[in-house]
């Protein structure tokens, strides 16, 4: 103690002394907290490094595929909804 005040390394640490480590921490951004996204639901990714490129075309054939079919399925709710609504309008 010099002087009644706390004296190390020169002075290099004046300013943080009596500072929690919390104060001298930058803040964190609300990304570096939260989780990475889950994959959907009954959706799986496979991993890719160890396809070849005619299985990678096959892969992405199947998806397409799937997501016609997904797609055929809104269209099915989107016209049963519209003509509900129609029904109740009258």
């Amino acid at each position: 103690m010099v002087g009644g005040s706390l004296v190390c390394c020169g002075g290099r640490h004046s300013g943080t002394l009596g500072r929690s480590w919390q104060e001298r921490m930058p803040p964190m951004d609300a990304d570096d907290l939260a989780p990475p996204p889950a994959p959907a639901a009954g959706f799986t990714p496979r991993p890719l490094d160890p396809l070849s490129v005619a299985e990678l075309e096959r892969y992405i054939g199947q998806l397409e595929g799937e997501i016609a079919r997904a797609r055929a399925a809104i269209g099915a709710k989107q016209a049963v909804r519209a003509g509900a609504e129609a029904l109740f309008r009258r």
